[in-house]
């Protein structure tokens, strides 16, 4: 019976993607950066998570997002701000658009009780869920910003995106089942592949113990009709105990291929930008183009 129930398991494991599409959210997986803020590519800036749960739909989420945005890099930069806040957007952008991204960078104009603050910042990505909560639904509205250190000019780097893992998810589910799914954002999955080698480890130990029992039991009677009856339990879990092993070894495969294969929670990268031009040049012994290339 336990080892028959290896079939459920991966068919949960297996299912687990498509219920969870059933939801009604932004990304089947929740970004990384909800649990694990990205590393700023220099110190001119630092990320920073806004959330709101008060918005009705995608606009007037992003508007409060922005007012929570405020808040928080008023407590972070001790700055004290009056009533009056003026938001001045799309001040200026650097042109450059990678996976989607605007890279429009805003700025804060924050009045305080001296001279106004001037604090840049860009939104990098967002997520949202929402959720049917007490009768009503609820808007469950998440936003990563970076965003520049007070008095300092940002130097904001291009920000990509990727829910490719490599060998971070293949390693870790070559120690150990479910870890690598877990490392990637799919808890679920990796939660069932841990447990389902877990009952498979348990249904090889019980089956191998009662089969060594019985094992015993015949060796320890001369009586024809308990042999008979000790010999078909025998089998029984012989056969059992190698489904078993089957079983395990099936689930550890689909879990390296998952682990590499099936994507993950979506991440930020650092994308490194070049800039290039090409100047004429012309010297006594040659002319041509000067190809000036700027890391």
């Amino acid at each position: 019976m336990r080892c028959n129930m290896v079939v459920w398991f991966l068919a949960a494991v297996m299912g687990q993607g498509t219920l969870s599409l059933a939801a009604d959210k932004s990304d089947r997986i929740k970004p990384r950066w909800l649990s694990v803020l990205p590393s700023p590519g220099n110190d001119t800036y630092y990320f920073m998570k806004a959330y709101t749960d008060h918005g009705n739909d995608l606009e007037s989420s992003r508007e409060l997002a922005v007012h929570e945005l405020i808040k928080t890099v008023e407590r972070t930069e001790l700055i004290k701000v009056r009533d009056a806040v003026n938001i001045i957007s799309d001040e200026h952008s650097d042109g450059r658009n990678v996976h989607g991204q605007s890279r429009t960078v805003y700025s804060l104009e924050i009045v305080t009780e001296g001279e106004p603050v001037y604090i840049n910042y860009i939104k990098v990505d967002e997520y949202w869920e929402d959720v049917y909560k007490n009768g009503r639904h609820q808007f469950r509205f998440h936003t990563l910003y970076a965003v520049a250190k007070k008095g300092r000019r940002a130097m904001f780097d291009v920000f990509g995106f990727t829910n490719k893992y490599g060998l971070r998810g293949f390693s870790r589910s070559a120690v150990l089942p479910g870890w690598g799914q877990i490392h990637k954002g799919s808890s679920a999955k990796g939660i069932c592949l841990i447990a389902g080698e877990a009952l498979c480890a348990g249904g090889i130990i019980v089956c191998e113990n009662l089969r060594a029992d019985y094992t015993a039991k015949i060796r320890q009677t001369h009586d024809i009709h308990k042999i008979t009856d000790y010999s078909d339990y025998l089998n029984n879990f012989e056969t059992a105990r190698n489904v078993c092993i089957g079983a395990a070894a099936a689930i550890y495969v689909y879990n390296l291929i998952d682990a590499i294969a099936a994507p993950g929670a979506r991440r930020i990268i650092r994308v490194k930008s070049t800039n290039y031009t090409f100047m004429p040049i012309a010297t006594p012994d040659y002319a041509g183009l000067q190809l000036a290339i700027r890391f």
